[in-house]
């Protein structure tokens, strides 16, 4: 399962709004078929979708950072493991560079 963020969510995050919209992020990510389910994150409360599906493991984006201090998550979902996914050719697919062409 995939989670996108909403747009909103990104905006605040990143400073910028997203290039794409979330429904197209979806569309996209889910035509890669590596997920089973793609979902449009909650606008306020990142832990619906948690509660909802009941991850085994939490992967988060090379920057991206869980909404509270990862002691209180940990403890607070004891059964989620969370890993870190590593950047994918930073020097080729940065935001930053891909904007600039």
């Amino acid at each position: 399962m995939v989670v996108v963020a909403q747009d909103e969510n990104v905006r605040k995050i990143k400073n910028k709004i997203p290039h794409d919209n979330a429904k197209l992020r979806q569309e996209k990510v889910a035509k890669l078929s590596f997920a089973d389910k793609v979902l449009i994150g909650h606008a306020t409360d990142f832990e619906k979708i948690l509660q909802a599906e009941k991850p085994d493991i939490l992967a988060l984006g090379y920057d991206q950072k869980i909404p509270e201090e990862i002691d209180n998550f940990a403890r607070k979902y004891p059964q989620i493991e969370i890993r870190k996914i590593q950047s994918h050719k930073p020097e080729i697919y940065k935001t930053t560079l891909l904007s600039k062409k």
